[in-house]
């Protein structure tokens, strides 16, 4: 077996235990990733949504609280250290990366945005606001050949 066909062949096993997972509820939290594409640039006045694009993970990847980083911007919850905010990081994965019978390609995962394009990540579920929380997306660590894990910020909802 080649290298190529063992690493096909591992992705599809990670991606039946991933759904297996899901599938007993081990994964509450639903996430999507969300490109919206405005007809001129994003923010200014005038510039209306052209079009949206969602797609929601499937197998619902495992969401975990990484660390925390400060932000003034908003978004966070007030923490009791002096009134600073904290904008809350998660790990999402790890994810499939893309084989004959399912998984996500990095470019699915991690879409550049643009002068009229926003991207943002949608997680609903357990711990998250009703409608899903907003948030964008910090680092992508695919180092290994048959996944890769999303590290989300929580924004200005």
């Amino acid at each position: 077996m080649s290298a190529a066909s063992l690493r096909l062949a591992h992705r599809a096993a990670a991606d039946a235990g991933r759904r297996a997972a899901a599938a007993v509820g081990a994964r509450p939290t639903t996430v999507s990733v969300v490109v919206v594409t405005y007809s001129g640039p994003v923010g200014v006045t005038g510039s209306s949504v052209v079009s949206t694009s969602t797609t929601v993970l499937s197998p619902a990847p495992r969401v975990r609280s990484g660390s925390a980083a400060s932000s003034y911007l908003g978004g966070g919850t007030a923490a009791a250290s002096a009134g600073v905010l904290l904008a809350g990081q998660y790990l999402v994965g790890p994810i499939t990366l893309d084989y004959a019978g399912g998984g996500y390609t990095q470019a699915q995962l991690c879409p550049a945005a643009g002068e009229d394009r926003a991207v943002y990540y949608l997680l609903e579920g357990d711990e998250f606001s009703s409608g899903g929380e907003r948030f964008r997306l910090v680092d992508a660590d695919a180092t290994r050949p048959h996944q890769i894990t999303l590290v989300v910020e929580r924004t200005a909802q």
